[in-house]
């Protein structure tokens, strides 16, 4: 049996047609791709988006061998002052309050899957900001010098 369709039993997603549909999606843009893209899902309130992101996290973490966590975030609720704190973490000094390093949700995602919801309600200056992570997989975290890189597969929600 596929192993997409296998997923979708345990999740409880119903629907032949939509579990055929979602499982040649997930194969082309996370499998084929081995989960280096970042993939964008759309749909209105009460779709399931929260559905298909579980399912991509375990069919990547299954069939990739990612053994990372989802971690997810509305970003709704993420102000502009701390987007890059929350998401990329901080240097001890970076800014008032930072009393020590922290690691952001990048970092906690490390070979899992990071989900960004309702990214369209973000700052056009935070979204430039993540030109950079979904272009070039690289972020450097506030007050730091040095650039890292992360595998976390990136959901667009």
């Amino acid at each position: 049996m596929d192993p997409i369709i296998q997923a979708c039993d345990r999740l409880g997603i119903v629907g032949a047609r939509f579990r055929e549909e979602i499982a040649a999606q997930v194969q082309a843009s996370v499998l084929a791709r081995r989960g280096r893209d970042a993939v964008r899902l759309t749909g209105v309130s009460g779709t399931g988006k929260e559905l298909v992101t579980a399912l991509v996290h375990e069919v990547a973490r299954e069939q990739l061998g990612r053994s990372g966590e989802l971690v997810e975030i509305n970003c709704s609720n993420l102000p502009d002052s701390l987007f890059e704190s929350t998401l990329f973490g901080h240097k001890r000094g970076a800014f008032t309050g930072a009393t020590a390093d922290s690691v952001g949700l990048l970092e906690r995602a490390r070979g899992g899957t990071l989900v960004l919801d309702e990214v369209q309600n973000l700052s056009p200056e935070a979204q430039g900001r993540l030109l950079r992570l979904i272009g070039e997989r690289e972020f450097r975290p506030v007050g730091s010098t040095v650039l890292q890189r992360t595998d976390a597969l990136i959901v667009l929600v």
